[in-house]
């Protein structure tokens, strides 16, 4: 008839029971760093549509100088 050992850090639950609450740890921590990283995609999708809203702005600029610089020429 084995008995269980009477130091704690000698138990096997107290082993599992550690190796749980490092896993739940490592989950909140991952949980964290996913919200992080959604957080920091949105950021870059409105950086990009804001760039790409500048680009088409500048281009439809670019177009206008080169008409009125025709009509120039042409007068």
């Amino acid at each position: 008839m084995a008995k269980e050992p009477s130091c704690p850090a000698c138990s096997r639950y107290d082993f599992e029971e550690k190796l749980l609450e490092r896993v739940l740890r490592n989950e909140l921590a991952i949980e964290t760093m996913l919200k992080e990283i959604r957080a920091t995609n949105v950021n870059v999708e409105s950086a990009l549509n804001l760039m790409q809203d500048d680009r088409k702005k500048t281009e439809g600029i670019l177009e206008a100088l080169d008409k009125s610089k025709d009509d120039m020429e042409s007068k």
